[in-house]
């Protein structure tokens, strides 16, 4: 009963100190013990208020590992529909081998690497910030940094989201035979985790030192796009001259 009066006051001492404590006083009055059944939440909140920072840095390492396991899977898989794209061109018995084959890898990329990293991307993040509103008074993703920044972040993430969910559709239809989009339109489309990668971190660093100006971040990002969308241009007509 002492043992779980001290965890209810936030004491974290062990049981023999107590029950030493006890030998040396024994006719002192004992502060009654709680009911561990209606005071349970008290002592997650003493635990959650003792450990926030390293549930926070447990889970945003996890948002780490999903999110740069996410961007690989999602390039590496737009780079396969390119390739797949290409095969087209070829003799009857190579498109054949080929076409199977990159089939093949874009359904396990997807499934295995590109949509468990969206999860953990996902549920990481969710848990990291729902441990900072609930564990601590400060509540910093939510009240501290640029104004907006965590809600700029979120739906910069549900964008990523939505072109995760098209590649898949993308990688469905590649598997039942149909035809997939131009190489090039494939080429383009697999900059634009390029575009949210870019944005994502730096709202994600400045956000929440208080030094993001989304004026700056919006220009930037149409000068980022306009110089990848250039250059897949420029390499489109050095291929075409080439060939």
């Amino acid at each position: 009963m002492r043992f779980l009066y001290a965890i209810e006051k936030g004491i974290f001492v062990d049981w023999k100190t107590l029950m030493l404590a006890q030998l040396l006083t024994p006719n002192a009055k004992q502060p009654k013990a709680p009911n561990p059944s209606t005071h349970f939440s008290s002592i997650v909140v003493t635990f959650a208020a003792n450990y926030w920072i390293e549930m926070i840095s447990f889970f945003k390492a996890l948002h780490v590992v999903g999110f740069v396991s996410w961007f690989a899977g999602l390039f590496y898989l737009v780079r396969i529909f390119v390739y797949h794209a290409e095969a087209f061109r070829q003799p009857e018995e190579e498109r054949r081998i080929l076409v199977g084959q990159y089939r093949l890898m874009e359904g396990r990329v997807y499934r295995i690497i590109a949509q468990p990293a969206m999860y953990i991307t996902w549920i990481a993040g969710l848990l990291m910030l729902v441990v900072d509103y609930a564990g601590i008074d400060r509540r910093a993703y939510f009240i501290g940094g640029t104004p907006g920044w965590l809600y700029v972040k979120l739906g910069l993430l549900m964008g990523l989201t939505v072109y995760h969910w098209y590649c898949g559709k993308l990688q469905r239809l590649g598997a039942s035979g149909d035809q997939l989009p131009s190489s090039f339109q494939l080429r383009l489309l697999n900059e634009v985790p390029t575009l949210f990668l870019v944005s994502i971190s730096f709202v994600a660093v400045f956000g929440k030192a208080g030094t993001l100006h989304y004026g700056y971040l919006a220009a930037g990002m149409i000068l980022f796009a306009a110089l990848v969308g250039g250059g897949a241009w420029a390499y489109k007509k050095y291929r075409r001259d080439k060939a």
